[in-house]
């Protein structure tokens, strides 16, 4: 991803640059990515130029669930109902960097995001049965 800054969207971040030739992408960036950020419902994670604020690519992603009968296996399941996920939610381009193999690179990006996630999440769930945390209410 040499050339490019992966980094979680901000209101710095200058958006309205962006043509990846997909209007509803474009117009779901400019209006609607800050605001599923805040309420918790899609992460966005643009690439800029190093010294730049320009977005030129960004993915989101959504956490999500599985049902067990949609799953290829039960196994898959662990006896499970539901299981959790991550969804790429909305993946784009800029038209003018089409053709270089950065789609392939930032949905690379957006898969190690999420393992990254996984991994953050699988390690302080061990932290916490380890040290017996416990909720105690009132």
């Amino acid at each position: 991803m040499s050339g490019w800054t992966s980094q979680r969207l901000g209101d710095h971040h200058d958006l309205a640059q962006l043509d990846c030739g997909h209007d509803e992408l474009d117009r779901w960036l400019l209006h609607e990515a800050l605001r599923a950020q805040a309420a918790g419902t899609a992460h966005t994670t643009v690439w800029t130029r190093p010294d730049d604020f320009v977005v030129v690519a960004f993915y989101a992603i959504a956490p999500t669930q599985f049902m067990r009968t949609d799953l290829p296996s039960r196994s898959l399941s662990a006896g499970y109902s539901t299981i959790p996920g991550y969804l790429i939610a909305r993946l784009a381009l800029s038209q003018a960097l089409h053709g270089q193999g950065l789609g392939t690179q930032l949905l690379l990006d957006a898969l190690e995001r999420i393992v990254a996630s996984m991994t953050l999440h699988r390690a302080s769930t061990a932290i916490m049965t380890s040290n017996r945390f416990k909720v105690h209410v009132g």
